[in-house]
């Protein structure tokens, strides 16, 4: 077993357009403990996609700082799995006019894996947006939590944050906590913030078995259509198909595909009201 501590500072210059692709899966790592500080210059893009595989005795800290100029973008994909105790920090600093943020953060926690999310939106300057949405699918005697804060300063007018927190709980052991927070000092802005946590809803399975579709892989594709509001078409679906999130050996016929769609926004819709 080994640990590993890291300190990166990473420079996207004016203009530019980058994508990182993180992942952590040596399952020979007991320790690992990441401190990032990423800044991105004027009009430069960021793409960053984390994966976290790492095995189910190791403790993982990630803490994250961007910084944002203006009119830059950062998109953030992650997947967490791995390790037996999580913790990960994202601080967004949206330091410059007209920066935008997207956070998308996704958690899989099984057996006794303890994980949890802080993530903060500071808006510093105007017409900055930022979005973050979190998705946790949780089993067995697991735990996940998320604390999100969005504050945005006097000065920062025109600001858009949101902020969705969205919990499975697929036992009855598994335990999901949230704790949103707004800080507007601004007075013409639109912010908004939500959490939902609850368990999969019987009326759906009985509606997916009532199609000849078994149990377990009725049980999968509604955690498949849950995660599928996260990543949709991104680089992360493939990966955690492959990884067994979801049943491999389901029907892939025109008409499955249509029942698929049609829960798939059912879910959506009511997602949607449920908070």
């Amino acid at each position: 077993m080994k640990t590993i501590v890291q300190r990166k500072r990473i420079t996207i210059e004016s203009g530019d357009h980058a994508v990182i692709r993180d992942e952590r899966s040596d399952k020979r790592v007991n320790q690992w403990a990441r401190s990032l500080f990423i800044h991105i210059a004027e009009g430069a893009r960021l793409s960053y996609i984390d994966l976290q595989q790492l095995a189910d005795t190791a403790s993982e800290l990630t803490v994250m700082t961007v910084l944002m100029d203006a009119h830059s973008s950062f998109s953030y994909e992650g997947l967490h799995r791995g390790a037996r105790y999580a913790k990960t920090v994202i601080n967004l600093v949206l330091q410059g006019e007209g920066a935008g943020a997207q956070l998308n953060v996704g958690s899989l926690a099984t057996g006794m894996q303890r994980h949890s999310f802080i993530t903060t939106q500071h808006h510093r300057s105007p017409r900055a947006k930022s979005s973050c949405i979190v998705r946790t699918a949780v089993y067995d005697a697991a735990c996940v939590r998320y604390y999100g804060s969005i504050d945005v300063d006097e000065q920062a007018q025109l600001s858009e944050a949101y902020q969705q927190h969205k919990a499975m709980l697929m036992s009855d052991k598994a335990r999901a906590f949230a704790r949103p927070s707004l800080s507007i000092s601004a007075h013409d802005v639109q912010c908004g913030h939500g959490s939902a946590i609850g368990q999969l809803d019987e009326e759906h399975l009985l509606y997916l078995q009532g199609r000849g579709i078994d149990p377990n892989a009725a049980e999968q594709l509604l955690i498949r259509s849950f995660f599928d509001e996260l990543y949709g078409d991104s680089v992360l679906q493939d990966t955690v198909r492959n990884m067994g999130m979801y049943a491999k050996n389901l029907n892939k016929s025109p008409a499955s595909a249509c029942v698929f769609t049609k829960l798939s926004l059912y879910r959506k819709a009511l997602w949607n009201v449920s908070y």
